[in-house]
């Protein structure tokens, strides 16, 4: 028994040391990530927009903040988008549908928070809202699967203008960002493409809070902030990521190493879904 747990110890150091020499493509440490329960609250659209940008800018101002960006789904979380698009001269299916690829919603300067380098074209911008042209930026994976001998920037894809309806919208590209993990840290590049949160119609946003040193003093300031702006708001997530050693984060969180090989931290700071912590 004892040799055996010795050998099951050894190989999960290994793998954890391989899984923190995976380069995921994207800064994962110095952040607080905050998901709140926009979605299950009766509020209308424009309110939800409102709250939003008001906690995005009251967070960026926060001492110790260096950027907050927002996100539908982060790298290497559990959550997974797909959308279903039609590139080039493609033919639907019988069904209507396209070819399905890795897809997310996010809000200006998220790859600057993230540290992904866009390789080419331009960044959203706050008026890439409903009353702007409809744009994507999309993958280095997408581009080599689907143009692979031209230049992207200004190409078409079409997008159904919700889940399961016929109708489609054109969305043209505006950037290519560099490849990056999204499901797990072993896989190969996924054809990606992002979408500016406010065209894409999105609720329940995630704030990545970017932070100059270490993020746990300010979980209880970002708590303190969602309150303010609406006491009534709940909270889905709330966690640091810290910088992380081999045995754990700099908060004390313990590691595990999935069998996908996504790496897990298990926070005492993450929030139970719909509720607050005693402060």
């Amino acid at each position: 028994m004892s040799l055996v747990l010795l050998t099951a110890a050894g190989l999960f150091a290994r793998s954890l040391q391989h899984a923190q020499a995976i380069d995921p493509g994207f800064e994962r440490e110095r952040a607080v990530i905050l998901t709140s329960g926009m979605g299950v609250m009766d509020y209308a659209p424009a309110k939800r927009v409102g709250l939003t940008e008001t906690l995005r800018e009251r967070l960026a101002s926060l001492p110790g903040v260096q950027t907050v960006a927002l996100a539908k789904r982060v790298p290497l979380s559990v959550a997974m988008q797909l959308i279903d698009l039609l590139v080039n001269d493609m033919a639907p299916g019988a069904g209507g549908e396209g070819v399905e690829v890795d897809y997310g919603a996010i809000g200006p300067g998220y790859f600057g928070a993230l540290g992904i380098p866009l390789l080419r074209g331009r960044d959203f911008t706050g008026r890439d809202d409903l009353q702007a042209p409809r744009v994507a930026i999309v993958s280095e994976a997408f581009v080599r699967r689907f143009w692979p001998n031209v230049d992207p920037i200004g190409r078409r894809v079409h997008v159904r203008t919700a889940p399961g309806r016929p109708e489609r919208i054109a969305l043209q590209v505006v950037g290519v960002a560099r490849d990056t993990k999204a499901r797990t840290l072993g896989e190969e590049p996924r054809p990606f493409l992002f979408r500016p949160w406010r065209q894409a119609g999105e609720d329940d946003m995630t704030f990545i809070v970017r932070t100059v040193g270490d993020p746990l003093p300010l979980v209880p300031v970002v708590r303190r902030e969602v309150q303010a702006v609406d006491p009534h708001l709940p909270l889905m997530e709330l966690s640091p990521r810290a910088p992380r050693r081999a045995r754990g984060s700099d908060s004390g969180d313990p590691v595990r190493v999935a069998p996908t090989g996504v790496v897990c931290y298990d926070s005492p700071h993450r929030v139970a879904a719909g509720s607050l912590p005693a402060r």
